[in-house]
C-alpha cells in the first residue's frame, strides 16, 4: 500500500505503508471506536476505508477516538487497559494474539476521569504506549488520577513484577 500525502509541491515523495499479520493467523476481533456517545464497530484492526483519504494512517485501528475496545477470540482471561497517543495503532495488531480485550485510551481526547469511562478492575495489566517525545510533553498524562490503593496495587505489582524478572521471588527491598 503506497502512502503519500498529496500536496502542492512540485514533487511528491512517495511512502510504503505496511501491513504485517501473525504468521500463525490473526485472531478475529471485533474493535469498537467510541466517539462522542457514538460507537463505530469494525471486524478487524485494520480499516481499509481510510486508505481512499488523506490520512492512511488511521487504518490502523481507526482514527483518533478517546475509547476503542478490542475483544478478541483468543482464549485467555487476560485484558489490557492501553493508555496511548497514535503511536500504538500500528503496534496494537501484535499484542492481539495475547489478550481476549484490549482498551484503548487516549488520554488527549479524555475529558473526565478515566473511572467514568471504563472500570479499571476488568484489567489485569496495564501499559502505556507512546512516541516517546510526546510522552515526555504530554499534559493529557495527569488526568490520569489513581486513588492511593490502586496507585499502591500498581507500585506493588511493579515491584513483584521486577522481581519475578530478575529472578527472585519475593518483593524488592
Amino acid at each position: 500500500v503506497l502512502l503519500f500525502v498529496a500536496a502542492d509541491f512540485v514533487s511528491i515523495v512517495r511512502r510504503c505503508l505496511n501491513y504485517f499479520f501473525l504468521r500463525n493467523g490473526e485472531p478475529d476481533v471485533e474493535m469498537t471506536c467510541i466517539d462522542n456517545g457514538k460507537a463505530n464497530t469494525h471486524n478487524s484492526l485494520y480499516v481499509r476505508d481510510f486508505l481512499k483519504i488523506k490520512d492512511k494512517y488511521s487504518s490502523f485501528t481507526g482514527n483518533n477516538v478517546p475509547v476503542v475496545i478490542i475483544e478478541t477470540d483468543v482464549d485467555t482471561d487476560k485484558s489490557l487497559l492501553l493508555i496511548k497517543d497514535s503511536y500504538a495503532h500500528s503496534l496494537v495488531p501484535f499484542l492481539s494474539k495475547h489478550y481476549s480485550k484490549i482498551t484503548m485510551i487516549d488520554m488527549r481526547y479524555i475529558n473526565t476521569s478515566i473511572s467514568r469511562i471504563i472500570n479499571l478492575d476488568e484489567y489485569q495489566q496495564v501499559m502505556f504506549m507512546y512516541n516517546v517525545i510526546s510522552f515526555a510533553d504530554d499534559s493529557n498524562l495527569s488526568k490520569l488520577i489513581l486513588t492511593k490503593q490502586k496507585l499502591k496495587v500498581a507500585v506493588d505489582f511493579l515491584k513483584l513484577h521486577k522481581a519475578l524478572d530478575d529472578g527472585n521471588d519475593g518483593y524488592l527491598s
